[in-house]
């Protein structure tokens, strides 16, 4: 394509920006006057506003295949293209998901909380807690009748619960979690005095048996269209909280975790590289700086036909978890079990997020020339750029020699390399994926 061709269409493209007008379909400015009325309903506006902005976008993707024209490019084994320079970019807005609408911090009634009990009614409310106290009740009622004496199965309430709870919290400051709990409540010493304070062994066991967060007459009922009936209600009701809390900065984490549970449930999963091994899978979305958890989801299996039943798959997964961050301008950062091509641009495309990623080798859409090694110099990089509107850039970083790693991007456009790295020559994509991947 010569220069004055190039010129051109630049001019057009500019035109198209300050008129906000719509082309033909012979590429001409149209300006001749409306054949109806004034008057529009605002069904008709909408949708010509639709309309119009279908064209533009139809007219920006066409003049942005001609800029592109005759750039080199890698292919993926599926045939994604990808550029081995940045294609010219024409001149518009700043990109929606930059931008950022909702400031970070403490949000609603959790502005209100002076105290530390405060803080931790926030995410425990009174509702929950008095739940909690009345399906226990159940429980103990039940297992009442085998004991000589009621008086030894007393019914629990609002005090002793939140006792309950307390010790469970210092069993924890106090790393007895793989303790015999006879050890916390010894009486030669050695035990911190305060487990015996608050209630007797025989009690704390009791509890730690009959505690329960359902209704039990009605668990054969729930649990036939949920997995995760036992614990369902007093878990959302303590992610809502979460939501309305705290609102995420702008580098989010989403990342599984596994809590240590070797009880029996047809959900219990085993993850070799985690240290508990067997336990219940959480994922979570996470701010990246402050720690603060925005959304949690339980693994649960494969559910029963119903409302309960959903996606397993990692790119399911994380469009439920970002729903509290949707067109909030946010970057996600992930790692490679989430991370793929396909998901990158899906939040660009209908939430306004970035997302930063490590990106698994045996992915379609990787171009084996980004996967090779041998002969590339260690601390060099290797850059491939998406075609718009998803701007994805995709990363081959060689830390040491036979050895690249592999990062997606869609919050970065350029080949920059971080010049506090030093000798490293590490590329921007890692400097920020690095500080953000812990969450």
């Amino acid at each position: 394509m010569d220069e004055k061709t190039e010129k051109q269409l630049l001019q057009w493209y500019e035109e198209i920006q300050t008129d906000e007008e719509a082309l033909d379909t012979d590429g001409d400015l149209s300006d001749r006057p409306s054949e109806h009325n004034d008057y529009q309903t605002d069904t008709e506006q909408s949708g010509n506003e639709e309309q119009s902005g279908n064209d533009l976008d139809d007219a920006m993707d066409d003049l942005q295949d001609v800029l592109d024209d005759g750039i080199p490019k890698f292919y993926g084994k599926d045939e994604t293209p990808w550029y081995k320079q940045k294609p010219p970019e024409p001149k518009g807005k700043t990109k929606a998901c930059n931008i950022i609408t909702k400031l970070p911090g403490v949000k609603n009634a959790a502005k209100q909380a002076k105290t530390i009990m405060d803080c931790w009614k926030l995410f425990i409310s009174d509702e929950m807690i008095k739940a909690i106290v009345k399906y226990t009740n159940q429980r103990l009622d039940l297992m009442r009748s085998s004991y000589q004496r009621p008086r030894d199965c007393p019914q629990i309430d609002y005090e002793e619960i939140l006792a309950f709870i307390g010790l469970l919290y210092m069993a924890g400051v106090k790393r007895g979690q793989h303790l015999n709990t006879g050890e916390l409540w010894k009486s030669d010493g050695t035990a911190p005095d305060f487990f015996a304070a608050t209630m007797s062994k025989k009690r704390f066991h009791q509890l730690v048996q009959s505690i329960r967060f359902d209704d039990a007459t009605k668990r054969l009922e729930t649990s036939a269209i949920d997995n995760l009936a036992p614990v369902r209600k007093t878990f959302q009701s303590f992610v809502t909280n979460c939501k309305g809390a705290y609102s995420s900065g702008f580098y989010v984490t989403i990342d599984e975790m596994l809590e240590s549970f070797r009880g029996r449930f047809r959900f219990r999963q085993y993850i070799a590289n985690k240290p508990a091994k067997y336990g219940i899978k959480i994922y979570a979305l996470v701010d990246s700086r402050t720690f603060f958890t925005s959304n949690l989801e339980i693994y649960a299996g494969k559910q029963p036909e119903g409302p309960f039943q959903v996606k397993n798959d990692a790119a399911s997964v994380v469009m439920r978890l970002i729903e509290p961050i949707s067109k909030t301008g946010r970057n996600i950062t992930t790692d490679n079990y989430f991370t793929s091509v396909p998901l990158a641009k899906t939040p660009v495309e209908k939430h306004r997020l970035t997302l930063i990623g490590t990106v698994r080798k045996n992915k379609p859409q990787i171009p084996r020339e980004l996967l090779e090694v041998k002969g590339r110099p260690v601390k060099s990089s290797m850059f491939a750029y998406g075609k718009k509107p998803n701007n994805c850039l995709l990363v081959s970083y060689v830390p040491k020699p036979n050895k690249n790693v592999l990062l997606l991007s869609t919050l970065h456009n350029d080949d920059k390399i971080n010049e506090k790295t030093g000798e490293a020559c590490k590329p921007e994509v890692i400097t920020d994926y690095n500080p953000t991947k812990g969450g």
